[in-house]
């Protein structure tokens, strides 16, 4: 059994080595707001809302990152959360749509991916700080 902690750290770390560091601060505003709208209105939401900030220029590298982030910190733990789409898109958007459709069906997986996507923002957050 892999230790899914481990692996959500070490994607967060890799990913954000490649990130803009003049963008840091944009990106710890979007993940603080992305964790509240997550456990206040749910995957969906927080979906939307990482969509959304996108539109805004000032945000859309932050968005972009996000959205990937998330999308492969699903892919990843794939084999655990078994999730079965057909997506031929290449927008982190419409995957995650299309995963968190497959997610919900089952109120044990959709709490149990919550979990995991408000760990990884956690990490995100902290290792935000840590720069």
């Amino acid at each position: 059994m892999k230790n899914i902690d481990s692996v959500i750290s070490s994607e967060v770390y890799s990913l954000l080595k490649n990130f803009d560091k003049n963008d840091y601060k944009k990106l710890e505003n979007i993940t603080n707001k992305t964790i509240s709208v997550l456990l206040e209105a749910g995957l969906f939401s927080s979906a939307l809302f990482v969509k959304y900030q996108g539109s805004k220029r000032e945000f859309s590298n932050s968005s972009s990152f996000m959205l990937s982030l998330i999308v492969d910190i699903l892919e990843k733990n794939n084999d655990i959360l078994n999730i079965n789409t057909k997506t031929q898109t290449n927008d982190n958007y419409d995957k995650l749509i299309e995963y968190l459709k497959e997610i919900t069906k089952d109120v044990y997986l959709t709490v149990f991916t919550t979990n995991i996507i408000y760990q990884a923002l956690v990490y995100l957050r902290y290792h935000l700080k840590a720069k």
